[in-house]
Parts: structure tokens; sequence; C-alpha cells
């Protein structure tokens, strides 16, 4: 599988990368890191910032690498999938983000206080990991969509 199979399948579709589009998507999930490490903020709240700063820097390289995610099928899901092709994140790693996409989707939409401290700095230091790896992986691959 390659993301040009994922977009032939009709997962993703394929996208003009722009420099600008690249910048807000790490610029925003930099803010959102920022945020959640607010100590005033609830515990939930600070995983669901942390989760949007991770498929902010999944969404970037996918757009990088000339695609994004189609919102009728999945984005999130696929956004986070999309790693194994764009950075060549591992499948275990993948495997915790799509599981912490789950508990976000709850604890955002149908359980309140569900997420733990423990889970919650989890979802957060995979969030800087991504960030800094996103982050390198354009400055090798694709220099000129990054300041």
């Amino acid at each position: 599988m390659s993301l040009l199979d994922w977009c032939e399948a009709g997962l993703i579709q394929q996208h003009e990368p722009k420099k600008e589009e690249i910048e807000n998507l790490l610029k925003m999930a930099d803010e959102d890191l920022a945020r959640c490490s607010l100590k005033r903020l609830l515990t939930d709240w600070k995983f669901i910032i942390a989760y949007t700063a991770a498929l902010a820097c999944a969404n970037a390289a996918l757009a990088a690498s000339g695609y994004r995610t189609r919102n009728d099928r999945s984005p999130h899901e696929n956004a986070l999938d999309s790693l194994r092709f764009t950075i060549q994140l591992s499948d275990r790693r993948i495997a915790k983000l799509q599981h912490f996409r789950k508990k976000r989707h709850s604890a955002h939409y149908e359980l309140a206080g569900s997420i733990s401290m423990t889970v919650s700095d989890e979802m957060i230091a995979i969030a800087r990991e991504l960030r800094q790896n996103v982050g390198a992986w354009l400055a090798e691959l694709y220099p000129g969509l990054i300041g």
C-alpha cells in the first residue's frame, strides 16, 4: 500500500501543498502543545489539545506529500494512519495514536473525566515527538514548504 493506492481507493485526495498551509498547521501544533502544558487545564482538555497537535502534524506531513484527507472518509483515522507512509512512523506508534483517537472521541463527546493524568502526559509526549519528527522530515524532504 502507498498514499497513491489510498488515493485511488478514495480514502484521500490529491492536494497541491502550499508553504502557508504547512506553516499554519505546524504553528497550530506548536500553539496546542504550549496550551496543553498549562497547569490550570483539566486533564481531559490537555489530552484533547495534545491529540489535536498530533493531528495537525499528521495533516502537515500528508499535505506536504501532495494529499489530504476526505472529510467523508474517516479523516482523523486516515490522517494518523498516513504517518506510516509519510514519516514512516511505526505500526506500534500508529496503533497507540488510533487508540488515543478513540479515547479523545469518548472524552470529548461522551464521558467527561475519563482521561487519567498518565494517559494525558503520554499523549502530550507523543505529540511533542511527532512535531519534532515531522519538522525534521519536512526540513529534509520538503525544505521549501517550511520557514
